[in-house]
């Protein structure tokens, strides 16, 4: 028995604010029905997350990670994430990404207010309610100030292919280097080089988890110079020392995309 981790694309008019939708299922009955440790990756993506065990539901911010983090999770808990575009802000929902960095943090009334029918769609079955989950998400984008900032939006991109380094996106942009430094990383709570290791850091462990890509390839893919290159990397920003041994724990099936 093992824990079930899917990904969905938000449709195309939210694409510019949600970067993905994950759902993270632990069966009743893993690890014998006693609760465990469970290790985060680290994240540089900004979550709103609907966390339901039983009959209880719960609307939490998962901050940006700037390090693994060590959860106790109970089994048959069921959690839905929907990871926002770090290139934006909802100032009435979230505006400063460091207030939440490294935190779990359960949202205030209102919020959970807010969030009620997606609670309600979450509480039947998330695939057959995606529907209602966007048009609340629709409502969200109505209702309140989206902002986006087109430059973090084309470093974003930029970063997140391997085959760009961070000089020459720079050059691209008519400003000096200290002002888009200081810009990336008020919006999206990370410096250019955090944003750009985390992201590839977890492209490289996806593509072994749930492709079951050799770590060689994987790592070449996902930017690495070599194996050991990417070894090094999850040594650094992960508790667990051995990815070996990691990935035995934590082995995640049923991925979708």
């Amino acid at each position: 028995m093992k824990i079930n981790y899917s990904e969905w694309l938000p449709c195309s008019a939210l694409r510019d604010i949600v970067r993905n939708y994950w759902l993270f299922e632990i069966p009743e009955r893993y690890n014998d029905g006693q609760s465990f440790e469970f290790e985060l990756m680290p994240e540089n993506y900004l979550s709103i997350v609907f966390v339901r065990l039983q009959d209880t539901h719960v609307v939490t911010y998962s901050g940006i990670r700037t390090h693994s983090m060590i959860k106790e999770i109970h089994p048959g808990t069921t959690l839905l994430g929907i990871r926002f575009n770090p290139w934006i802000s909802i100032p009435e929902l979230f505006s400063n990404k460091q207030d939440t960095m490294n935190q779990v943090v359960v949202c205030d009334e209102p919020m959970q207010f807010l969030c009620r029918d997606m609670l309600a769609a979450f509480g039947n079955n998330f695939n057959e309610n995606v529907a209602v989950i966007e048009q609340t998400l629709l409502q969200f984008q109505q209702r309140f100030s989206v902002e986006m900032n087109e430059i973090i939006k084309y470093i974003c991109l930029k970063l997140d292919d391997p085959d760009h380094k961070i000089q020459d996106i720079v050059k691209d942009i008519p400003m000096a280097i200290r002002p888009i430094q200081k810009q990336f990383k008020q919006i999206t709570g990370l410096s250019m080089i955090e944003y750009r290791n985390i992201g590839r850091l977890r492209e490289t462990a996806k593509s072994i988890f749930f492709h079951n890509n050799s770590i060689s390839y994987s790592a070449m893919v996902g930017g690495f110079t070599d194996h050991a290159h990417f070894i090094h990397s999850f040594q650094k920003y992960m508790k667990s020392k051995s990815f070996k041994l990691y990935y035995q724990k934590n082995h995640v099936v049923a991925f979708k995309k």
